[in-house]
């Protein structure tokens, strides 16, 4: 349900994979979408171990860097 506010404007901003000019799927990506727009948007998928990884490409790409 939409608050008064949203449904008050004529559009939504949506911020996939978090915010421009920030790395993607990254917490500084993550916190700038969330004070910028309406909705931050990320894909979540799990390793076979299950731990949650944001990647909007999959699979992850051979030279991929995981952070723990």
């Amino acid at each position: 349900m939409k608050t008064k506010q949203q449904a008050e404007k004529a559009f939504t901003v949506t911020a996939h994979t978090g915010a421009m000019n920030t790395p993607e799927n990254s917490l500084l990506s993550m916190q700038a979408g969330l004070a910028n727009a309406d909705i931050v948007e990320f894909d979540v998928r799990f390793r076979s171990d299950g731990v949650p990884v944001l990647s909007h490409n999959w699979p992850l790409p051979k030279d991929a860097v995981l952070l723990e």
